[in-house]
């Protein structure tokens, strides 16, 4: 086995480090936390089996995710390099060879194809935000959010505006490093996340039906269950924690040595479960389980607002942290609409069912 002579206690990060435990806990929810948690969770625990597809998904979670989580941490704090440089330096160290470059290759070519579409769509709600504070949408019925919807992406100028703002935004808070950019960021981020998830549970709580979507999402079903359902478990388990794309290897260059990589990856894990679960609640029976595609806001307003923010802080999250793969480096998952059926036991994210 080939060795350099530098141990990972000696290596240090060139981009400084987190400062403390809980700002590397952040750092990564915000990371894993995005359209997987706030949109896709809740309409495929409903339409899988409800609570028979969470406990599959808490099964990967926990049995496959939270390993590949602490493997992926635990190479990045020993590389303290960017995916591709630390896939390179492990693997001269190890195996005497560089051949595993290719992996950290494939996971910042990974995070360059995610940030090139998800920004554009980020762009589209950090637009919404706005239209949704001006009550543009209250009183308008399907098919004139959708006319909306179709005139604001037909329109190339307003789509690379709105893209051009949000990735400003991102690159700034990356250019300012760990410290000051990206943990500051997270602190105010990652908490404003959860407050405009809880103000949704509360909307959906004080709105009707509340008790009937918490049926339709985790009442199990277990004779829906078959190995389709448990694969689309174990591939959204990857896709909500961020793992095997390098954000996570990234981020743990910057943890300190002390830091347990076991305690660290299971409340972030946990942090972000939670975060699917509340997400899943903050949605009423007559409310959608998303909204992007077709504009789909139901009565505008606050509650637009509100959701709409909740997504954008989760958008900028996660770029922030697909871009510090590349800046790192370098130093179509389609939205649908819907809603219940009345009887809560369907659910046809194509049609837009206004009360």
């Amino acid at each position: 086995m080939a060795n350099s002579g530098v141990t990972n206690s000696q290596r240090s990060s060139l981009h400084g480090n987190w400062s403390s435990k809980l700002a590397f806990i952040l750092a990564v929810t915000g990371a894993a936390v995005g359209l997987g948690n706030i949109w896709k969770f809740p309409y495929m625990v409903g339409m899988n089996g409800g609570g028979a597809f969470v406990v599959i998904y808490l099964v990967c979670v926990f049995v496959i995710g939270l390993p590949i989580m602490m493997s992926e941490i635990m190479l990045g704090r020993r590389g303290r390099r960017n995916p591709i440089a630390t896939m390179r330096i492990l693997g001269k160290e190890e195996v005497g060879h560089e051949k595993w470059v290719l992996a950290g290759i494939i996971g910042v070519f990974a995070g360059f194809l995610i940030l090139s579409f998800y920004s554009v769509i980020a762009g589209w709600t950090l637009a919404y935000v706005f239209k949704a504070a001006a009550n543009a949408f209250a009183n308008t019925d399907a098919t004139g959010i959708s006319n909306m919807f179709d005139a604001f992406v037909g329109n190339p100028f307003v789509i690379g505006f709105w893209h051009t703002v949000f990735m400003t935004v991102t690159v700034f808070v990356v250019a300012l490093g760990v410290e000051q950019g990206l943990e500051k960021a997270v602190q105010i981020m990652v908490p404003a996340l959860l407050l405009l998830l809880l103000l949704l549970l509360g909307y959906a709580i004080n709105s009707g039906g509340f008790m009937d979507g918490l049926r339709f999402l985790f009442q199990p079903d277990f004779s829906k269950l078959n190995g389709e359902i448990v694969l689309s478990a174990m591939g959204h388990a990857f896709f909500t924690l961020s793992v095997g794309m390098g954000s996570v290897m990234a981020y743990g260059a910057y943890l300190p040595q002390d830091a347990s990589i076991v305690r660290i990856s299971a409340a972030v894990v946990v942090a972000d479960t939670l975060i699917a679960l509340l997400a899943g609640d903050g949605y009423d029976n007559k409310f959608m389980r998303a909204t992007l595609s077709n504009a789909s806001i139901r009565c505008g307003g606050r509650q637009a607002y509100r959701h709409g923010g909740a997504t954008v802080v989760a958008w900028l999250d996660g770029h922030v942290s697909s871009l510090q793969r590349m800046f790192n480096n370098n130093c179509n998952e389609e939205a649908h609409v819907g809603f219940l059926s009345e009887d809560n036991s369907a659910y046809d994210p194509r049609i837009l069912r206004l009360p």
